[in-house]
């Protein structure tokens, strides 16, 4: 599985993050950024920083924050809000939800939500719990529990489905559904 910080990598570099279009040697969906990756090869002067500059582990892939261990409920709430994600459910249950990653996604997703729209506002607002229900009732997909777990090239395409679903539109990327 593609991590979520190899998927960051590639928007970071202006690439898009698109599944399916080439196979990786262990038959996965190859990502932008292992094709990138290929092509540009790291930085001559240090094989654990890539062109970038951002350090890399022993195995060549990013190395991955701690995202929710650094985010209480009122720091995710408070981006989530200013990122334009709302709930369909009432505050309390998201605020328990959001402070129960041993037994709900919320905080993974959210952490992999802040992530991916880095900033950039959604033009309006989409419901977390609705992303989540399509990102866990994705093919092959499990109930992420932690950051690691979240892939962000399916939850990319969740929130997508979820916009277009919710206002009828036909947009194929954040750029558009995002300001």
């Amino acid at each position: 599985m593609r991590t979520f910080w190899q998927c960051m990598w590639c928007l970071a570099a202006g690439l898009p993050v698109v599944v399916g279009q080439a196979r990786a040697a262990d038959g996965e969906a190859a990502l932008p950024f292992e094709m990138a990756q290929s092509a540009a090869g790291p930085a001559a002067d240090d094989p654990h920083r890539n062109r970038a500059g951002e350090d890399k582990d022993a195995a060549g892939t990013k190395a991955t924050p701690a995202i929710n261990a650094s985010l209480t409920v009122d720091d995710m709430m408070a981006k989530l809000r200013a990122l334009n994600v709302t709930a369909s459910v009432s505050e309390q249950d998201l605020r328990d939800w959001l402070g129960n990653p041993e037994y709900t996604p919320y905080p993974a997703v959210a952490a992999g939500l802040i992530g991916l729209l880095d900033g950039r506002r959604l033009a309006r607002a989409l419901d977390i719990d609705v992303i989540i229900y399509d990102y866990e009732n994705s093919p092959g997909m499990q109930s992420p529990r932690s950051i690691e777990d979240v892939d962000l090239a399916v939850l990319t395409a969740v929130t997508l489905k979820a916009y277009n679903a919710r206002y009828g539109m036909k947009a194929g990327g954040l750029s558009e559904i995002t300001r």
